[in-house]
C-alpha cells in the first residue's frame, strides 16, 4: 500500500486551516476541511518598494470576497494588505485577535472592534478617517503610521479608550498630533 504523508491522512482533516491570496482573484491553497483561523490577501507594503495595490470588490475578486465573508465567523488572524478599493469592513468576529489593514488606501471607517484584538494594524491607511471609541482589553500592538487622514481629536479619543489597554507596541508616527 503507498505511504501517505502527514498532510493526506484522514485524521488532519478537521485540522484549523489558512487561506492566502496575493492577487485578490483566487486561492494560493483550499484544501482541507476544518475551520479557516487566518486569511491573507495582498502582500505587506514594504518601506522603499512600489506597492503592489489590488481590488478586491470587483467582478472577478466576487468568489475570494464571498469565501472572505463565509469564513470571517472563525477567523482569528485577518491580513488585507494594499486593497485599494476596500472602504470599510464587515461585522467582525468577536474573537478576532489580529486584524492587519496595511496599505488599504481607500479604507475610510471601521465597524465596531472585537475586544478580543491583541494586534490591530492601520499603516499607511491614508483614507482612514474614522476609529470607534471602545476598550480593547486584550490590545497589545497597535500601528496607526501614516493615517494621515485622521483628525487630532479623532485620535485623542481612540487613545483615551485604549488607555487601560495592555499595549506594547506603539507606532503614531506621521499622524496628527495629538
Amino acid at each position: 500500500s503507498p505511504i501517505q504523508s502527514p498532510m493526506s491522512t484522514p485524521d488532519n482533516t478537521d485540522e484549523p486551516r489558512a487561506l492566502f491570496s496575493e492577487d485578490g482573484k483566487s486561492w494560493a491553497n483550499d484544501s482541507g476541511n476544518g475551520p479557516v483561523v487566518k486569511i491573507v490577501i495582498g502582500t505587506p507594503p514594504r518601506e522603499g518598494e512600489e506597492g503592489k495595490a489590488i481590488r478586491l470588490l470587483d467582478e472577478q475578486s466576487k468568489k475570494v470576497w464571498d469565501d472572505v465573508e463565509r469564513h470571517l465567523p472563525t477567523v482569528t488572524h485577518l491580513y488585507l494588505w494594499q486593497i485599494e478599493d476596500l472602504d470599510t469592513l464587515p461585522t467582525l468576529p468577536p474573537h478576532l485577535q489580529c486584524l492587519d489593514l496595511r496599505g488599504c488606501t481607500g479604507l475610510k471607517q471601521l465597524p465596531a472592534l472585537p475586544p478580543a484584538l491583541e494586534t490591530l494594524d492601520f499603516g499607511g491607511c491614508t483614507g482612514l478617517s474614522q476609529l470607534p471609541v471602545q476598550a480593547l482589553p486584550s490590545l497589545e500592538r497597535l500601528y496607526l503610521n501614516g493615517c494621515v487622514g485622521l483628525k487630532a481629536h479623532t485620535l485623542a479619543a481612540f487613545l483615551e479608550a485604549l488607555r487601560d489597554s495592555p499595549i506594547v507596541e506603539l507606532d503614531v508616527s506621521e499622524v496628527p498630533t495629538v
